[in-house]
C-alpha cells in the first residue's frame, strides 16, 4: 500500500516479478473458495453450471435433456394422434358380417342394363315384322277373294264366248291361286314358328339388374367403410409403434444421464443434478439444506 494508492506484486524466488498479478492470483481462486456459502445463495442454473463446469460428465447433460424434452414431446404428439385415431375408429361403424370384400362394378351391371335394353328392342322389332306378315297375309287373302269374284265374273262372260278360253283362263287363275296359296302356307307356318319361341320377360330382368345396381351401391358403401377402418387401424398400430419408440428413447437418455451423474465425481456424496437440471443433496433440492450442509459443499467445491 502506498499514501495515494495499493497495488498487488507477485514475485517468484529467484526474483522475477509477474505481470498481471492480481489476475494470476484470481486464476487459482474461485469465489467458491473464499466464499464457501456463495454456492448456497446461486440460483438453480448458476448452482448446476458451476458444479458441471468443475465436475464435467461424461455427456452433456444439457443436450441430453433437450434429447428427452424433443423425445417426450414427440411422444406427446403421437400419443394426441393415438387418440384421434381410436375416436375415428370408435365413430365409424363396422359392416355387418358377411358384407362383400371387394366393391361390384355398378359400370358392369349398368353395361348388362344396356344390353337387356338393346334386346328389348330387338325383340320390339321383330314383333313389328310379325304383325307385318300376319297383314300380308291377311291382304293376300283379301285379293284371292278378289280375284275369285273376278273370275266368277269373267266365267260368265267367258261362258258367253268360248269355253276354251274360260278352261284356258281358269287354269291361269287357279295356278295363280296355288301360288298364293303356298305363299300363305309358307308364311302362316313362320308365323307360327316364330310365335312358339317364348319372349324374354325383359322388364322383369331389368329389374332384376336394377335391383343388383341398389345392393351394390349399398355393398360398396360398406366395403369402403371397411377399408377405411383398415387404414386407421394401420394408422393407429404404426403411431402406436412410433410411441414405444420414443418411450424407449426416453427411458435410455434418463438412463445415460442417470450413468452420467453417477460416473461424475462430485466433491460431496449425495450431490447430484436431478432430471429438472436442479443441484440436490441426498435427493433434497440443495435450496432445502441445512446451512452447515451448504457450507460443507461450497467448501468442497471451492477445495
Amino acid at each position: 500500500f502506498t499514501e495515494k494508492d495499493s497495488y498487488v506484486k507477485v514475485q517468484t524466488h529467484d526474483g522475477m516479478t509477474a505481470g498481471q498479478a492480481q489476475k494470476l492470483l484470481d486464476s487459482y481462486f474461485s469465489k467458491v473458495a473464499f466464499d464457501p456459502l456463495a454456492f448456497a445463495g446461486m440460483d438453480g442454473a448458476e448452482q448446476t453450471k458451476l458444479l458441471l463446469s468443475i465436475f464435467p460428465t461424461k455427456i452433456d447433460l444439457e443436450e441430453n435433456a433437450s434429447f428427452a424434452r424433443g423425445a417426450y414431446e414427440q411422444r406427446t404428439d403421437i400419443n394426441r394422434e393415438i387418440k384421434r385415431l381410436e375416436s375415428l375408429l370408435a365413430s365409424i361403424p363396422s359392416p355387418k358380417e358377411g358384407t362383400p370384400t371387394v366393391e361390384v362394378s355398378v359400370a358392369a351391371l349398368a353395361e348388362e342394363l344396356n344390353k337387356l335394353q338393346q334386346a328389348q328392342n330387338v325383340a320390339a322389332q321383330k314383333g313389328a315384322t310379325l304383325q307385318r306378315s300376319k297383314e300380308g297375309v291377311q291382304a293376300r287373302k283379301s285379293n284371292i277373294e278378289t280375284a275369285r269374284e273376278k273370275l266368277k265374273g269373267f266365267i260368265e262372260e267367258a261362258e258367253r264366248k268360248i269355253k276354251d278360253a274360260i278352261v284356258t283362263k281358269t287354269k291361269e287363275v287357279e295356278v295363280w291361286i296355288q301360288a298364293q296359296e303356298t305363299a300363305i302356307k309358307s308364311t302362316e307356318e313362320g308365323i307360327k314358328t316364330e310365335e312358339a319361341e317364348p319372349v324374354p320377360d325383359y322388364a322383369a330382368q331389368m329389374s332384376a339388374v336394377q335391383a343388383k345396381i341398389t345392393s351394390a351401391e349399398a355393398d360398396n358403401r360398406l366395403i369402403r367403410t371397411a377399408v377405411t377402418i383398415r387404414q386407421t387401424q394401420a394408422q393407429l398400430a404404426a403411431a402406436k409403434v412410433n410411441a414405444d419408440k420414443c418411450t424407449a428413447k426416453i427411458e435410455k437418455y434418463a438412463a445415460d444421464r442417470t450413468d452420467a451423474l453417477k460416473e461424475a465425481k462430485f466433491p460431496v456424496e449425495g450431490l447430484s443434478i436431478d432430471a429438472a437440471g436442479t443441484v440436490i443433496l441426498n435427493g433434497v433440492p440443495f435450496r432445502q439444506a441445512s446451512t452447515a450442509q451448504k457450507t460443507l459443499v461450497g467448501v468442497a467445491i471451492g477445495a
